[in-house]
């Protein structure tokens, strides 16, 4: 039986939080005019323009990469229900975790594909009350389990 083990959030984070973000970000920041907030002008236009750029790397290295993972005793499966690659967990070479800002729990896991090549995915773990380890607690099952199929 398959078990998601990415958060059910996934696809708000990437539909609907990170282009909202982007657009309040313009609204707030790029259609305001600089001369009209400071009258001295010390927040140049490109400031904003640098602002608009940052927010646009953060959500596209953090959140429209994220994928939503499914796992069962044989393989862990990556992507959308209509798209879904199935990785045996002989494949899985890896997990961690990176938090980048505390903002998002983010894990990743690096695996070998059939070409042989190795990739990687970032999700979002799904919400735990039980956080008291240095991670998700999902990391420490799928390290056990990567351990297992060694």
């Amino acid at each position: 039986m398959k078990t998601k083990i990415s958060s059910h959030l996934s696809s708000f984070y990437r539909y609907v939080f990170g282009p909202l973000l982007l657009v309040l970000h313009f609204v707030f920041f790029l259609l305001e005019d600089p001369i009209s907030i400071n009258q001295k002008n010390s927040i140049p236009t490109i400031a904003y323009c640098i602002g608009a750029l940052l927010i646009i790397i953060f959500l596209w290295n953090y959140l429209w990469k994220i994928t939503e993972v499914w796992k069962d005793e044989d393989y862990i499966y990556i992507g959308k229900k209509q798209k879904m690659e199935k990785v045996p967990w002989a494949n899985i070479i890896h997990a961690w975790q990176a938090s980048p800002f505390r903002i998002f729990r983010f894990l990743f896991i690096s695996y070998k594909d059939d070409k042989g090549e190795i990739r990687w995915i970032r999700f979002i773990g799904h919400f735990e009350m039980d956080y008291k380890g240095k991670h998700h607690p999902e990391v420490s099952r799928l390290l056990k389990k990567i351990k297992e199929d060694l």
